[in-house]
């Protein structure tokens, strides 16, 4: 089997490819997360460190391992992270670096020092690989000799692009030497002479692979990947051979495709598909049945009228994760990473000649500037739509503009989410205990038999809204010597002998006259209410009713009369 690994700048991730195991640092990240497109990988986070208050935070690192295999993290500080990887019957260490520029090299050497004395004496590995950004350049420092390589697809000597050596090179060749580790770049077939790393102020080699001299017989392949990216640091590619492979790699990767179906509106097929919808028998009752009910039956019926008439369509697609695509990267974003591609594989072919790195930082800065602008401009839309905002649907329509990616799919089913809450949260129904409360009332005197304490009232079980629910249960708790009604921003307290203030009836104001007798509502009265009043014979029956239109015509009128008696009382 053969096992990708990549060191990529984490600012890009759209070079992640289908890499099995990737380490990146700078991310800066302080706060981790799980990032969309690493959805079907184990996150190991090494924070970075905020030293000032303005400003980004510096350092920070991120290994992702394919969930596919078993891993495990080993060791981790703010300078590296050290995993265990178990591949079939291949045991991987690898460790991910960031040596800061700025720290004393020495000082992270003798911890470092201090963590692979721990690792090889607690753990046993097949392969042990360290990579990072180690900001040193090593030239083509060799100390190893040629016969050490005899026999394996690895050059004897090494070439290399950058023939500068610095102080941090040669300490760091030193380290590794003592720890029987070898240094890959620049001695493998994708990598010869070694290829330049970082190319900011100038090109340089500073992100370098090592392994240790018991696993060279592994090694497959070293590269820098040259495509364009908007760091300043080059990916680097590693492959090795694994054994006794479990799981084949192509299954992550290449996974197998799932059928996706869509609704392709065809106008040729616009009276077929009126004509299917039309046929359909049993039509849901629209009183009695519940809105899930209905819902299903309207899904349903479209989708099978669709698929008779031919809109339906089916398209294969894999899961693999794509990186996020920005709304912003138009035709002339792509046309600029274009030639700078150009511009990269054209430096390679003039073994990175002056006026070829010129050129790659010229066309670098073009796409760097173009989709800094872009990306500017598209926020400042964004910006201007929240900003002009006055109604609902204009907010809806910025919102959709922001959320241009698409979050992690959830893998738990409803069924689950809704047995979790359950155990957690008391059921939201309001409990029988007011019909207990009403059989007390002397305004309405409901004619009930003594229920179970804790049976819910009929109504309460029907497919209504909270809402509806909640006026009904203040009908149902009415006495006139208590009683409110709260409706939105309308409030109707009744008072004991008080007489109604919106006629010369001499009536009490209680909430028999309110729903009853009042002439003022009589007309809302006789256009909501008449007719299921007439058929119980009462209002006492009709609030005990348990058929939903009904208990519609009660709320509604209440609603409607309540606002009408704020209009009057207010002249």
């Amino acid at each position: 089997m053969t096992l990708r690994m990549l060191l990529y700048p984490s600012q890009d991730p759209s070079l992640i490819g289908n890499s099995t195991i990737i380490a990146a640092c700078e991310t800066w990240i302080t706060k981790p997360y799980s990032p969309t497109f690493l959805v079907n990988y184990n996150i190991y986070w090494s924070n970075a460190i905020r030293n000032h208050s303005v400003g980004r935070a510096s350092g920070g690192l991120i290994t992702a391992i394919n969930a596919n295999y078993r891993s495990f993290l080993v060791e981790d500080s703010p300078w590296w992270i050290f995993n265990k990887v178990i591949i079939g019957s291949t045991v991987l260490i690898l460790g991910s670096l960031y040596l800061r520029k700025c720290l004393d090299l020495r000082f992270l050497l003798d911890m470092l020092q201090e963590v692979l004395d721990g690792i090889k004496s607690t753990h046993t590995d097949d392969t042990f690989i360290i990579g990072g950004d180690l900001n040193a350049r090593v030239g083509s420092l060799s100390p190893w000799p040629e016969e050490l390589f005899s026999g394996l697809p690895l050059n004897s000597s090494v070439t290399t692009t950058d023939e500068l050596i610095c102080d941090r090179g040669r300490l760091l060749m030193d380290f590794m030497l003592e720890n029987d580790f070898v240094l890959l770049n620049g001695r493998t077939a994708g990598d010869s002479p070694a290829q330049p790393t970082y190319d900011n102020l100038g090109t340089s080699i500073i992100n370098l692979v090592w392994t240790d001299i018991s696993s060279l017989h592994l090694i497959v392949d070293l590269e820098v990947v040259l495509e364009p990216s908007l760091s300043d640091h080059r990916p680097v590619r590693l492959t090795i051979q694994t054994e006794d492979f479990e799981h084949r790699d192509d299954s992550f990767s290449q996974s197998s495709p799932s059928k996706t179906k869509k609704i392709i509106w065809s106008e040729e097929s616009k009276q077929s598909y009126q004509n299917n919808l039309l046929s359909f028998q049993n039509l849901p009752n629209i009183t009695a049945d519940s809105t899930d009910t209905i819902y299903n039956w309207l899904i349903g019926t479209i989708h099978s009228a669709a698929e008779k008439a031919g809109f339906i369509k089916t398209s294969c697609s894999t899961d693999r994760q794509k990186a996020p695509r920005n709304p912003w990267f138009d035709k002339t974003c792509k046309e600029a990473k274009k030639n700078f591609r150009k511009a990269l594989r054209n430096c390679k072919k003039e073994q990175f000649s002056i006026n070829a790195r010129q050129e790659v930082a010229n066309s670098k800065s073009i796409y760097k500037n173009l989709c800094q602008e872009k990306k500017k401009a598209h926020m400042q839309i964004i910006k201007n739509a929240f900003a002009n905002a006055s109604e609902p649907t204009n907010f809806w329509a910025a919102v959709k503009k922001f959320s241009f990616r698409r979050g992690a799919q959830c893998e738990i089913p409803a069924n689950k989410w809704n047995a979790f809450y359950a155990t957690i949260y008391k059921p939201r129904m309001i409990m029988n205990r007011d019909i207990s409360a009403s059989r007390s009332s002397s305004s309405l005197e409901f004619p009930l038999s003594r229920p179970d304490q804790y049976s819910p009232a009929k109504y309460l079980l029907l497919k209504l809204p909270l809402s509806t629910k909640c006026i009904l249960v203040q009908l149902r708790l009415a006495n006139k010597y208590n009683c409110y009604l709260t409706l939105k921003k309308h409030s109707i307290k009744f008072s004991p002998n008080n007489q109604c203030p919106l006629g010369n009836m001499q009536e009490e104001d209680n909430l028999r006259h309110f729903l009853c007798t009042c002439p003022m509502f009589s007309a809302i009265r006789q256009s909501l209410i008449q007719e299921p009043l007439q058929k119980s014979g009462s209002i006492n029956k009709l609030l005990t009713s348990s058929t939903p239109k009904e208990l519609y015509a009660i709320v509604n009128n209440v609603e409607t009369t309540m606002k009408l008696r704020a209009w009057a009382l207010n002249l």
